[in-house]
């Protein structure tokens, strides 16, 4: 059982017979939780030092089948991300433009191919946004295998 303290104009208001709601105030915002197994920069899987930021970065995992899950796609994603910072590193999507085209690439299940898409005013979290011309050639570069992320 919790105890807790009321102030005197909180003890009189539950005295007085008013209709009293418990419940958090602000709830507290999701922060990725602490883990015992670290994702590297290199993919490689660790034991987490007890005094890092690693799980501010979303690196930390509570297991280590987890934490080795989570290696591949971080990858990709940071290979993707470097090879725009190369290719196309003036793009910077505006998304107060509705009319402008953002494009970003896929992958297709069924057929095995890369393929590009693009919304102007819906943002796919976790996509890595470019200009039609660096998704264009980033395709045909994936589709060859030149490029692998």
């Amino acid at each position: 059982m919790n105890t807790i303290k009321l102030t005197t104009e909180q003890m009189a208001q539950l005295q007085s017979g008013c209709l009293i709601i418990i419940g958090p105030v602000n709830p507290a915002k999701w922060e990725p939780a602490e883990g015992e197994h670290y994702i590297s920069t290199t993919g490689g899987v660790g034991i987490a030092p007890k005094t890092n930021n690693y799980a501010d970065f979303g690196m930390v995992r509570n297991n280590r089948s987890d934490a080795l899950k989570a290696v591949n796609p971080m990858r990709t994603h940071n290979r993707l991300l470097a090879y725009v910072d190369e290719f196309d590193a003036e793009y910077v999507p505006d998304w107060k433009n509705t009319f402008e085209l953002k494009y970003f690439i896929r992958y297709d299940n069924h057929t095995n191919e890369w393929f590009y898409s693009s919304n102007a005013i819906r943002q796919v979290i976790g996509a890595v946004y470019m200009s039609k011309e660096c998704a264009q050639e980033l395709v045909i570069k994936l589709n060859s295998g030149e490029v692998v992320l």
